[in-house]
């Protein structure tokens, strides 16, 4: 019987698989027969490099997801810098309508007035 142990590949017989199993960080795969052996070494000759591939990517994963998660927290602090603008904005356009309509308010009571004291210098005279 073959057992393979991780990157280890040796036959062994029943009795000895059971004492390498300890040794080994994954489960031993057994193989039926020493024929199917260069399938699957085949099969790791292909699986080696793509998880290789993976692990990388995996990596590169972490680190764009790290600055992605920055980036969020730093366009989170901007949003939230553009809604206290924004209100400040649309409290201060409502200030500016009330001080526009106190100054129209203003100068139609001044002209009231000019009017009033206009009319009235006449009857200083009688």
């Amino acid at each position: 019987m073959i057992i393979i142990l991780g990157s280890i590949k040796a036959f062994c017989y029943t009795h000895v698989s059971y004492v390498c199993i300890p040794f080994c960080k994954e489960p031993p795969l057994f193989l039926s027969s020493p024929s199917t052996l260069p399938t699957h070494c085949r099969v790791a000759k292909v699986v080696a490099p793509k998880k290789a591939r993976l692990k990388v990517a995996n990596e590169e994963l972490a680190v764009a997801t790290k600055e992605l998660n920055a980036k969020r927290a730093n366009l989170k602090e901007v949003q939230d810098k553009l809604a206290q603008l924004q209100e400040q904005f649309e409290a201060n356009m409502k200030k500016k309508a009330d001080l526009e309509h106190q100054v129209d308010l203003c100068g139609k009571k001044l002209d009231r007035a000019e009017k009033l004291i206009g009319g009235l210098g006449g009857e200083k005279d009688r």
